[in-house]
């Protein structure tokens, strides 16, 4: 008589692809705003809706050498420097959290030294989100665009500037996983222990 596999083991292993699984919805909370390479003309207020649902965050303004956020209905906060009382500019990567300091206007004086990315706050359903846009000065101050933008969709949870979801790691994960338990599955019994 063959003995089939060990039922704790299968469970076990079950359970670690459950918390694999919950790690990657983690990671894959972060959603990609279709707001990219959207220019801010000169001397005309743009309005942004970063998360798509019809209502814009914000008017973005650029005129005498400054970017001007300003919030569309004050639900919507951009993150600010106490030292300059000017818009945070974040370096790629460095972390936007809920306490950081937030206003419903504020601005950004130009030329900027490359692209940089500004964090800010934002309300679905009476949940605050965080978020990134990255902009950018195009030479000689003729236009200045914003590149492109990401939110958390997890409410009060922090995320770092330039994040993206990293969703392509999400097959390779189930891949192994699916292969692990094939193999456990499959995997011939020991000597003796296979027939009565």
């Amino acid at each position: 008589m063959r003995i089939g596999p060990n039922p704790v083991g299968t469970v076990s292993a079950l359970i670690a692809l459950a918390g694999i699984t919950q790690t990657i919805s983690t990671q894959a909370a972060i959603v990609v705003s279709s707001v990219s390479n959207l220019e801010i003309p000169f001397g005309e207020s743009t309005t942004v809706d970063f998360d798509g649902n019809g209502t814009p965050e914000f008017y973005f303004y650029y005129a005498n050498t400054q970017v001007i956020l300003e919030s569309y209905d004050n639900s919507a906060v951009s993150i600010y420097s106490t030292d300059t009382g000017r818009l945070q500019e974040f370096a790629l990567g460095s972390p936007i959290t809920m306490a950081q300091p937030t206003t419903v206007f504020t601005g950004a004086e130009l030329p900027l030294a490359g692209p940089f990315y500004g964090g800010f706050q934002f309300q679905i359903d009476g949940n605050t989100h965080l978020g990134w846009f990255q902009l950018e000065n195009m030479g000689e101050l003729s236009v200045v665009r914003i590149l492109n933008a990401a939110w958390q969709t997890l409410p009060e949870t922090g995320l770092n500037a330039g994040a993206v979801p990293e969703l392509p790691a999400t097959p390779l994960v189930f891949g192994a996983a699916a292969g692990l338990t094939f193999w456990w599955l499959r995997r011939p019994t020991r000597p003796g222990h296979g027939s009565a």
